[in-house]
Protein backbone atom coordinates (compact mmCIF):
# COMPACT_ATOMS: atom_id res chain seq x y z
CA UNK A 1 0.00 0.00 0.00
CA UNK A 2 1.45 3.67 -0.83
CA UNK A 3 2.04 6.05 1.79
CA UNK A 4 0.31 9.06 0.11
CA UNK A 5 0.78 12.49 2.12
CA UNK A 6 -1.08 15.76 1.59
CA UNK A 7 0.67 17.95 -0.69
CA UNK A 8 2.31 21.17 0.98
CA UNK A 9 4.10 24.26 -0.11
CA UNK A 10 7.25 22.72 1.64
CA UNK A 11 6.64 19.86 -1.21
CA UNK A 12 7.32 22.06 -3.98
CA UNK A 13 10.44 20.88 -4.82
CA UNK A 14 9.95 17.76 -4.35
CA UNK A 15 7.57 17.29 -6.74
CA UNK A 16 8.61 19.85 -9.37
CA UNK A 17 11.76 17.13 -9.86
CA UNK A 18 9.15 14.61 -11.10
CA UNK A 19 6.02 17.15 -12.76
CA UNK A 20 9.10 19.25 -14.45
CA UNK A 21 10.81 16.19 -16.03
CA UNK A 22 8.32 13.67 -16.90
CA UNK A 23 5.28 15.97 -17.26
CA UNK A 24 4.19 16.35 -20.85
CA UNK A 25 3.18 20.02 -20.92
CA UNK A 26 -0.32 19.26 -19.03
CA UNK A 27 -1.76 22.13 -16.58
CA UNK A 28 -2.13 18.54 -14.49
CA UNK A 29 1.27 18.11 -13.79
CA UNK A 30 1.74 21.38 -12.27
CA UNK A 31 2.44 21.72 -8.63
CA UNK A 32 0.98 25.34 -8.10
CA UNK A 33 -2.68 23.48 -9.99
CA UNK A 34 -2.27 20.69 -7.35
CA UNK A 35 -1.83 22.65 -4.29
CA UNK A 36 -4.27 25.47 -5.02
CA UNK A 37 -7.17 23.21 -5.78
CA UNK A 38 -6.38 20.80 -3.09
CA UNK A 39 -10.13 21.87 -2.34
CA UNK A 40 -11.07 20.50 -5.16
CA UNK A 41 -9.29 17.17 -5.95
CA UNK A 42 -7.27 16.88 -2.34
CA UNK A 43 -4.21 15.49 -4.16
CA UNK A 44 -1.78 13.21 -2.04
CA UNK A 45 1.55 12.22 -3.23
CA UNK A 46 4.40 9.80 -2.79
CA UNK A 47 7.85 8.74 -3.62
CA UNK A 48 8.42 4.96 -4.51
CA UNK A 49 10.98 3.94 -6.31
CA UNK A 50 12.08 6.99 -8.27
CA UNK A 51 8.15 7.09 -9.27
CA UNK A 52 5.41 9.62 -8.00
CA UNK A 53 2.17 9.41 -8.14
CA UNK A 54 -0.71 11.11 -7.25
CA UNK A 55 -3.79 9.89 -5.25
CA UNK A 56 -6.95 12.73 -5.89
CA UNK A 57 -8.65 11.96 -2.20
CA UNK A 58 -11.35 13.81 -2.81
CA UNK A 59 -12.66 12.38 -6.12
CA UNK A 60 -12.94 8.90 -4.90
CA UNK A 61 -16.31 7.16 -4.68
CA UNK A 62 -17.64 4.00 -3.20
CA UNK A 63 -16.43 1.88 -6.55
CA UNK A 64 -12.96 3.61 -7.51
CA UNK A 65 -10.04 5.03 -5.85
CA UNK A 66 -8.64 8.00 -7.82
CA UNK A 67 -5.05 8.58 -9.83
CA UNK A 68 -3.10 10.81 -11.63
CA UNK A 69 -0.88 8.52 -14.13
CA UNK A 70 2.71 7.51 -12.07
CA UNK A 71 5.12 9.70 -13.35
CA UNK A 72 8.42 9.17 -13.33
CA UNK A 73 11.59 6.52 -14.02
CA UNK A 74 11.44 2.71 -14.09
CA UNK A 75 9.04 -0.26 -15.17
CA UNK A 76 5.56 1.06 -16.36
CA UNK A 77 3.38 -2.17 -15.84
CA UNK A 78 5.18 -2.19 -12.27
CA UNK A 79 3.65 1.09 -11.53
CA UNK A 80 -0.17 0.68 -12.19
CA UNK A 81 0.41 -2.87 -10.58
CA UNK A 82 1.42 -1.13 -7.48
CA UNK A 83 -1.78 1.77 -7.79
CA UNK A 84 -4.22 -1.16 -8.73
CA UNK A 85 -2.64 -3.21 -5.48
CA UNK A 86 -2.77 0.06 -3.43
CA UNK A 87 -6.90 0.68 -4.67
CA UNK A 88 -7.51 -2.92 -4.45
CA UNK A 89 -6.96 -2.91 -0.74
CA UNK A 90 -9.12 -0.44 0.09
CA UNK A 91 -11.98 -2.30 -1.47
CA UNK A 92 -11.90 -0.54 -4.62
CA UNK A 93 -11.07 -0.51 -8.65
CA UNK A 94 -8.99 2.17 -9.88
CA UNK A 95 -9.72 5.21 -11.78
CA UNK A 96 -7.26 7.54 -13.69
CA UNK A 97 -8.40 11.31 -14.37
CA UNK A 98 -6.99 13.42 -16.51
CA UNK A 99 -4.53 10.62 -18.62
CA UNK A 100 -3.31 12.04 -21.74
CA UNK A 101 -3.40 10.29 -25.04
CA UNK A 102 0.31 8.72 -24.85
CA UNK A 103 -0.33 6.91 -21.53
CA UNK A 104 -3.56 5.74 -22.42
CA UNK A 105 -1.39 3.76 -25.98
CA UNK A 106 0.77 2.74 -23.06
CA UNK A 107 -2.04 1.01 -20.70
CA UNK A 108 -3.72 -0.79 -23.83
CA UNK A 109 -0.50 -1.96 -25.12
CA UNK A 110 0.71 -3.19 -21.91
CA UNK A 111 -2.43 -3.82 -19.95
CA UNK A 112 -5.26 -5.05 -23.26
CA UNK A 113 -8.91 -4.88 -22.19
CA UNK A 114 -8.19 -4.58 -18.78
CA UNK A 115 -9.62 -1.05 -18.65
CA UNK A 116 -12.01 0.92 -19.96
CA UNK A 117 -11.54 4.44 -22.17
CA UNK A 118 -12.94 7.37 -21.99
CA UNK A 119 -12.22 10.41 -24.31
CA UNK A 120 -13.10 13.56 -22.45
CA UNK A 121 -13.22 16.67 -24.85
CA UNK A 122 -14.34 19.19 -22.29
CA UNK A 123 -10.88 18.43 -20.63
CA UNK A 124 -8.51 18.98 -23.80
CA UNK A 125 -5.86 21.21 -23.08
CA UNK A 126 -5.31 23.86 -25.56
CA UNK A 127 -1.64 24.52 -26.86
CA UNK A 128 0.01 27.42 -28.38
CA UNK A 129 3.57 28.51 -29.59
CA UNK A 130 4.66 31.68 -27.88
CA UNK A 131 4.94 33.24 -31.46
CA UNK A 132 1.34 32.26 -31.96
CA UNK A 133 0.12 34.30 -28.79
CA UNK A 134 2.57 37.56 -29.01
CA UNK A 135 2.37 38.11 -32.81
CA UNK A 136 -0.56 36.93 -33.56
CA UNK A 137 1.03 36.11 -37.37
CA UNK A 138 -1.44 35.14 -40.41
CA UNK A 139 -4.60 36.33 -41.76
CA UNK A 140 -6.37 33.88 -39.58
CA UNK A 141 -5.53 36.05 -36.63
CA UNK A 142 -6.00 39.13 -38.68
CA UNK A 143 -8.80 40.12 -36.48
CA UNK A 144 -7.42 39.92 -33.30
CA UNK A 145 -4.75 42.36 -34.22
CA UNK A 146 -7.29 44.75 -35.13
CA UNK A 147 -8.83 44.52 -32.07
CA UNK A 148 -5.68 44.96 -30.15
CA UNK A 149 -4.72 48.02 -31.97
CA UNK A 150 -7.89 49.54 -31.21
CA UNK A 151 -8.33 48.74 -27.33
CA UNK A 152 -4.76 50.90 -27.61
CA UNK A 153 -5.81 53.89 -30.05
CA UNK A 154 -9.30 53.78 -27.37
CA UNK A 155 -6.96 53.99 -24.13
CA UNK A 156 -3.18 54.74 -24.47
CA UNK A 157 -1.15 56.33 -22.12
CA UNK A 158 -4.27 56.07 -19.73
CA UNK A 159 -3.14 51.84 -19.27
CA UNK A 160 -0.42 51.19 -16.92
CA UNK A 161 0.95 47.13 -16.89
CA UNK A 162 3.02 45.59 -13.74
CA UNK A 163 3.46 42.09 -12.37
CA UNK A 164 2.19 41.07 -9.64
CA UNK A 165 3.63 41.62 -6.03
CA UNK A 166 2.69 41.15 -2.70
CA UNK A 167 2.00 44.75 -2.61
CA UNK A 168 -0.76 44.83 -4.97
CA UNK A 169 -2.25 41.15 -4.26
CA UNK A 170 -4.56 42.91 -2.10
CA UNK A 171 -5.91 45.31 -4.61
CA UNK A 172 -6.35 42.06 -6.95
CA UNK A 173 -8.39 40.14 -4.57
CA UNK A 174 -10.96 42.85 -4.05
CA UNK A 175 -11.04 43.22 -8.05
CA UNK A 176 -11.76 39.53 -7.88
CA UNK A 177 -14.49 39.24 -5.15
CA UNK A 178 -15.93 42.49 -7.51
CA UNK A 179 -15.23 39.92 -10.54
CA UNK A 180 -17.21 37.02 -8.93
CA UNK A 181 -20.25 39.04 -7.35
CA UNK A 182 -21.01 40.03 -11.25
CA UNK A 183 -21.35 36.35 -11.89
CA UNK A 184 -23.89 35.27 -9.21
CA UNK A 185 -26.37 34.77 -11.96
CA UNK A 186 -24.09 32.22 -13.43
CA UNK A 187 -24.91 28.55 -14.25
CA UNK A 188 -21.23 27.29 -13.26
CA UNK A 189 -21.50 28.83 -10.09
CA UNK A 190 -19.99 25.63 -8.38
CA UNK A 191 -17.22 25.73 -10.69
CA UNK A 192 -16.66 29.48 -10.26
CA UNK A 193 -16.94 29.41 -6.01
CA UNK A 194 -13.95 26.53 -6.64
CA UNK A 195 -12.04 28.44 -8.70
CA UNK A 196 -12.32 31.55 -6.59
CA UNK A 197 -10.95 29.51 -3.66
CA UNK A 198 -8.21 28.48 -5.70
CA UNK A 199 -7.47 31.93 -7.17
CA UNK A 200 -7.25 33.31 -3.29
CA UNK A 201 -4.66 30.43 -2.32
CA UNK A 202 -2.64 31.32 -5.35
CA UNK A 203 -2.36 34.93 -4.48
CA UNK A 204 -2.22 34.55 -0.98
CA UNK A 205 1.18 32.30 -1.80
CA UNK A 206 2.21 34.20 -4.80
CA UNK A 207 5.60 34.64 -4.39
CA UNK A 208 6.19 30.68 -2.74
CA UNK A 209 4.73 28.97 -5.58
CA UNK A 210 6.93 31.25 -7.94
CA UNK A 211 3.77 32.54 -9.73
CA UNK A 212 4.51 35.01 -12.47
CA UNK A 213 1.64 37.20 -13.91
CA UNK A 214 0.58 40.76 -14.62
CA UNK A 215 -2.07 43.56 -13.52
CA UNK A 216 -3.60 46.27 -15.89
CA UNK A 217 -4.95 49.51 -14.57
CA UNK A 218 -6.34 52.21 -16.68
CA UNK A 219 -6.74 55.74 -15.20
CA UNK A 220 -5.45 53.66 -12.02
CA UNK A 221 -8.22 51.35 -11.47
CA UNK A 222 -7.72 47.54 -12.02
CA UNK A 223 -9.41 46.44 -15.14
CA UNK A 224 -7.43 42.59 -15.45
CA UNK A 225 -4.96 40.74 -13.72
CA UNK A 226 -3.61 37.23 -14.99
CA UNK A 227 -0.95 34.81 -13.89
CA UNK A 228 1.02 31.37 -14.38
CA UNK A 229 3.45 28.86 -13.81
CA UNK A 230 6.71 27.57 -15.37
CA UNK A 231 5.46 23.62 -15.81
CA UNK A 232 8.97 22.39 -17.48
CA UNK A 233 11.69 23.88 -19.44
CA UNK A 234 9.42 24.73 -22.64
CA UNK A 235 6.17 24.91 -21.03
CA UNK A 236 3.78 27.56 -19.70
CA UNK A 237 0.53 27.03 -17.59
CA UNK A 238 -1.90 30.25 -17.78
CA UNK A 239 -4.01 29.21 -14.85
CA UNK A 240 -5.81 32.31 -14.20
CA UNK A 241 -6.89 35.54 -16.67
CA UNK A 242 -9.86 37.69 -15.33
CA UNK A 243 -10.68 40.96 -16.66
CA UNK A 244 -13.69 43.81 -16.35
CA UNK A 245 -15.90 43.15 -19.77
CA UNK A 246 -17.16 46.80 -19.67
CA UNK A 247 -13.89 47.24 -20.96
CA UNK A 248 -13.59 45.67 -24.62
CA UNK A 249 -10.65 43.71 -25.93
CA UNK A 250 -9.33 43.45 -22.31
CA UNK A 251 -8.85 39.87 -22.71
CA UNK A 252 -7.25 39.93 -26.09
CA UNK A 253 -4.35 42.46 -24.08
CA UNK A 254 -4.19 39.96 -21.05
CA UNK A 255 -3.79 37.03 -22.98
CA UNK A 256 -0.68 38.51 -25.20
CA UNK A 257 1.02 40.99 -22.18
CA UNK A 258 0.94 38.01 -20.02
CA UNK A 259 2.85 36.16 -22.83
CA UNK A 260 5.13 39.14 -23.51
CA UNK A 261 5.70 40.00 -20.29
CA UNK A 262 6.38 36.34 -18.40
CA UNK A 263 6.90 34.14 -21.37
CA UNK A 264 9.87 35.60 -23.27
CA UNK A 265 12.11 32.15 -23.13
CA UNK A 266 9.12 29.98 -22.75
CA UNK A 267 8.65 28.00 -26.18
CA UNK A 268 4.52 26.61 -26.06
CA UNK A 269 1.96 28.16 -23.95
CA UNK A 270 -0.96 25.96 -22.24
CA UNK A 271 -3.99 27.92 -21.84
CA UNK A 272 -5.81 24.87 -20.29
CA UNK A 273 -9.51 23.24 -21.02
CA UNK A 274 -12.65 24.63 -21.46
CA UNK A 275 -14.44 22.43 -19.17
CA UNK A 276 -17.64 22.15 -21.59
CA UNK A 277 -17.54 25.96 -21.66
CA UNK A 278 -18.56 26.86 -25.37
CA UNK A 279 -18.10 30.65 -24.97
CA UNK A 280 -14.69 29.28 -23.48
CA UNK A 281 -14.13 26.54 -26.26
CA UNK A 282 -15.00 29.28 -29.06
CA UNK A 283 -12.84 31.74 -27.41
CA UNK A 284 -9.27 29.22 -27.45
CA UNK A 285 -10.06 27.83 -30.72
CA UNK A 286 -10.63 31.47 -32.43
CA UNK A 287 -6.62 31.11 -31.54
CA UNK A 288 -5.69 28.21 -33.68
CA UNK A 289 -4.01 25.71 -30.94
CA UNK A 290 -1.01 24.42 -32.40
CA UNK A 291 -1.60 21.56 -30.07
CA UNK A 292 -4.90 19.90 -28.82
CA UNK A 293 -4.15 17.90 -25.63
CA UNK A 294 -5.94 14.60 -25.37
CA UNK A 295 -7.51 13.73 -22.35
CA UNK A 296 -9.01 10.24 -21.54
CA UNK A 297 -10.76 9.13 -18.06
CA UNK A 298 -9.62 5.65 -17.63
CA UNK A 299 -11.10 2.87 -15.43
CA UNK A 300 -10.19 -0.65 -14.40
CA UNK A 301 -12.87 -2.86 -15.95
Amino acid sequence: MLNFKKIELKHRLVLEKYLYKYGEGSCQHSFANMYCMSNKYGDEYCQFNDCLYIHRANRDTEEYRVYLAPIGKGDFKEQIEIILKDAHSYGKKVKFESVTETIMEKLEKVFKKFFIYKDCRDLYEYIYTNEKLTILPGHSLASKRTDINRFWRVYGERVHIEPITEGNVPYILDFQKKWLSSREDSSNTKYLNHENIMIEQALNNFKDLCLSGIVIFIDGKICGYAFGYRISDTHYDVIVEKGDRQVKDIYRILNMELVNRCCSNIDFINREEDLGVLGLRKSKMSYYPDVLLKKFIVCEA
